[in-house]
């Protein structure tokens, strides 16, 4: 086979991680469906009153990530403000110091960057970052393999 054909045969790579983004409370370390939700609870368990997102916007589109729904499968699962498009790792603990600097102190913005996390955070990656080259070398070995196993079976 030659190297323009086996070429043709590599899948493309998509660079981008499917990614869900789960609406926990810094508080309690509860889980809800959903951002409204958490914002309840956080004003009638924890007396938190944090203004909605823009009604009728989702998620916006980003270069890392394709956004799922959790019964999707996906690659990662990331923590959302109840109140603006902000993610980082699951951390409980990063999340209210979010709260804090962006909607609770009366001189910020009221939003800020989702955090670029470090790669070596997440144990299962590795694999999304071979390049085609290294993609086209396991090709060729298994099709070597192939008919190693075609052979001993004729």
């Amino acid at each position: 086979m030659s190297d323009t054909e086996r070429s043709t045969m590599v899948p493309e790579v998509n660079p981008r991680i499917t990614a869900y983004v789960e609406s926990g409370c810094y508080v309690c370390q509860k889980y809800f469906a959903n951002a409204s939700s958490l914002r309840t609870h956080l004003r009638v368990f924890h007396s938190t009153e944090l203004p909605a997102r823009q009604a009728g916007r989702s998620r916006p589109h980003n270069v890392k990530y394709v956004w799922r729904s959790k019964k999707q499968p996906h690659r990662r699962t990331l923590m959302g403000c109840p109140s603006c498009w902000f993610y980082c790792p699951l951390s409980f603990t990063r999340m209210s110091i979010h709260v804090q600097e962006c909607h609770m102190d009366p001189d910020h913005e009221g939003s800020e960057d989702p955090i670029d996390e470090d790669e070596s955070y997440f144990d299962d990656e590795n694999f999304l970052h071979a390049s085609v080259d290294s993609t086209a070398s396991i090709y060729a070995a298994m099709e070597s393999l192939t008919g190693k196993f075609s052979s001993l079976f004729k």
